[in-house]
């Protein structure tokens, strides 16, 4: 007798109907409740777009989505204050338990904490700093104990991972985690035909007609680094082009101004709210250049995002960005951090200031890029994701 997380339904194969097992995937939404610009939640709405049709969506939230479920996704509501405290809660007891009374077959992440006790049928979707080898950079006695705890017991829940999804087009990461590698795909909202020039999509951002974007971690730390470029190309293109800064809330900002202050680019910077990704879509369709001084997530990251728009960018390099980029882009190697930074300004101003740079950069990212909203690379995605989910729960059985 099947579960209730196993039914069968039909795919037509010519005159034949052959079955096909179905299979209930129950998604960590935590990141579509509490972080709405960041890569975990545009990756996961990425996922939900592209669902093949034998799998059974439903996703876990600690409070309402920043924007609406796809339709025929089911939602399960459970209020968690935003906290590290009700982070660490969510992770290690909450969602095990949703997981437990909705009999999910796999727990598909999009961060870098798994449970350790409850994570025997978790996978993962590797788009945090935690997993990419990125400790924090907050000094240890500034972090809370949840939030210190939360850390420590997500790596040793990674030791118990199924699986890890990886992008085809990325070297693979220093890990011994079984990996899933995935085709490359754009969240709809950035795909050519959705690439609206709707003023209402950018209104009350007080942006200027040209600016420069930043859409990346906002630890103090990572906006010293951008504002150490920033300084160095501040004076000969900021007044033009200032640089905006995306995803910035309530909170955020307070901590963020005083960094901004001390860097003297008041001027120079905006902070802009958390917004829909339609908008953020047409933030990206509207800057002059992005610039990306960090370690980029491998999925729904910054600069595969400016790529798809067609954007010059200006990015530290990695082996990651050099196979994803290649000469769509102005990468800098990372060195003497006050090297870096004046490599980085000058890489920026001449984006801006050399017309025929930029145009090489765009159309070079329009020709890497073409294949990302291609049918056929759809069709790869959806067969990939449904058999890699299959093969889980084959060896998940098998184990039982």
């Amino acid at each position: 007798m099947k579960s209730q997380s196993e039914k069968t339904i039909f795919r037509q194969t010519g005159a034949r109907r052959q079955p096909v097992m179905t299979l209930r995937i129950l998604y960590d939404g935590w990141p579509l409740a509490t972080q709405p610009n960041s890569p975990a939640t545009l990756h996961l709405q990425t996922l939900l777009a592209y669902l093949p049709p034998e799998i059974e969506a439903h996703v876990a939230l600690p409070a309402a989505p920043s924007e609406p479920l796809p339709i025929g996704v089911t939602a399960h509501l459970h209020a968690t204050n935003p906290t590290e405290a009700g982070r660490l809660n969510w992770e290690q007891r909450i969602l095990p338990k949703i997981s437990h009374l909705n009999q999910a077959n796999l727990v598909h992440l999009v961060g870098g904490r798994p449970a350790l006790i409850a994570g025997a049928n978790q996978l993962l979707t590797p788009t945090s700093q935690l997993f990419l080898g990125r400790p924090r950079r907050s000094p240890a006695n500034r972090q809370s104990f949840s939030s210190r705890m939360g850390d420590a017991l997500g790596q040793g829940g990674q030791a118990r991972l199924q699986g890890l999804f990886w992008p085809e087009d990325l070297p693979a990461p220093e890990s011994n985690y079984p990996l899933l590698r995935l085709p490359r795909l754009i969240h709809p909202a950035f795909l050519p035909a959705a690439r609206s020039t709707d003023p209402a999509l950018l209104a009350g951002l007080d942006l200027p007609e040209s600016y420069l974007l930043y859409h990346g971690p906002l630890e103090p730390f990572d906006v010293r680094c951008l504002l150490n470029a920033w300084s160095w190309a501040a004076p000969a293109i900021g007044e033009y082009y200032p640089l905006a800064i995306a995803g910035v809330d309530h909170s955020l900002k307070s901590t963020l101004l005083p960094v901004i202050r001390d860097a003297r680019c008041e001027s120079t910077v905006h902070l802009l709210p958390p917004i829909s990704v339609a908008s953020l879509a047409a933030l990206y369709r509207g800057c002059s250049a992005l610039i990306h001084p960090t370690i980029d997530s491998p999925w729904e990251g910054a600069i595969s995002l400016a790529m798809a728009c067609h954007k010059p960018l200006v990015a530290l390099a990695t082996p990651w960005s050099d196979a994803l980029v290649g000469p769509a882009g102005y990468l800098v190697a990372a060195g003497e951090d006050q090297s870096t930074s004046r490599l980085l300004g000058a890489a920026l101003i001449t984006v801006i200031v050399e017309e025929n740079v930029a145009e090489s950069l765009a159309e070079q990212a329009a020709q890497r890029t073409a294949a990302w909203s291609s049918g056929e690379q759809t069709g790869r995605y959806t067969r990939h994701l449904a058999e890699a989910y299959s093969s889980l729960v084959a060896q998940q059985a098998g184990r039982h």
